[in-house]
């Protein structure tokens, strides 16, 4: 951590948790083992290690998906499995067992976990035209289900 680095925000487990949506033990034990995952910018022990949020947001953001406004996140339609489900008007269950399990979905461009995943709208708005079906994709997104660019 340089000079430049001892004011910049942190996470801790806790807000790791937080920011992904997910349980305090769930970060800890799967999101922050990842070898993907930054390493902690404090790591005094397995309870006090804290992240730079701008290095959680890079790695939340591989390929320059999510911006810093929450506009242009919108605008990207960056969906989880509920929004997703809601945008292609269908249930979670169907969602799960029927169109993620064809080989030819567009798979998540970011996978945390199994319950933690994102699908980039323009992805499946492309398979769905590939496939022939007629699909309104002019409807809002649903808020809650849209990644905050933060």
């Amino acid at each position: 951590m340089s000079l430049a680095d001892l004011d910049a925000p942190r996470l801790n487990t806790a807000g790791i948790a937080a920011l992904l949506g997910c349980t305090r033990q769930h970060a800890a034990d799967n999101v922050t083992k990842r070898v993907d995952f930054p390493p902690p910018c404090i790591n005094v022990s397995n309870r006090m290690r804290s992240w730079l949020y701008r290095d959680v947001l890079a790695w939340l953001n591989p390929q320059g998906a999510l911006d810093a406004s929450r506009d242009e996140a919108i605008g990207h339609g960056i969906l989880d499995a509920d929004g997703l489900a809601k945008w292609l008007g269908c249930t979670r269950k169907h969602l799960s067992q029927s169109l993620l399990m064809r080989p030819d979905f567009p798979p998540p461009f970011l996978y945390a976990s199994q319950r933690m995943r994102w699908w980039r709208a323009s992805d499946v708005q492309a398979w769905c035209k590939d496939k022939g079906m007629a699909a309104e994709f002019a409807a809002p997104l649903a808020r809650s289900h849209v990644v905050d660019g933060v």
